[in-house]
């Protein structure tokens, strides 16, 4: 199975190999249609062309510190914070009072616990930091 598979893998990319490697030729015929193959007209009435060389350009990234969006600072609506703004605001308190509920936590098991409440604090430990891996 696997040695059959692997064979087809390979033919298929020798099929693809030498599809790529194709040359492309063009011809009009009398009705001024232009036909596009990649084999030559017996006649021999056709343009030979190769495909074009495709390159990557370098992409222009802006210089560091001027990501941000520009606003006027003149309107009114530029001066109040966007709604990414404010939902990331409240992210970061949501966060901060995670973490401040999961230092009581662990204070309070470090101070020594009887069993029944040990196991409430840990189970709350778990979800507090459950909460903080996954939303901040």
């Amino acid at each position: 199975m696997l040695h059959s598979t692997l064979r087809f893998l390979i033919v298929a990319t020798l099929i693809m190999a030498a599809a790529a490697r194709a040359e492309i030729y063009t011809w009009t015929d009398d009705n001024g249609v232009t036909h596009y193959t990649d084999t030559p007209r017996q006649d021999g009435a056709h343009e030979e062309r190769s495909r074009p060389k495709l390159t990557n350009s370098p992409m222009a990234l802006p210089e560091p510190g001027t990501w941000g969006v520009k606003r006027d600072n003149g309107d009114d609506e530029a001066s109040q914070p966007s709604r990414a703004e404010r939902e990331a605001a409240a992210r970061e308190k949501r966060c901060q009072g995670y973490e401040k509920r999961l230092d009581r936590v662990n204070e309070e098991l470090g101070r020594g616990y009887q069993e029944p409440r040990g196991n409430q604090l840990r189970a709350e430990r778990r979800k507090l930091r459950s909460k903080i891996f996954s939303e901040c």
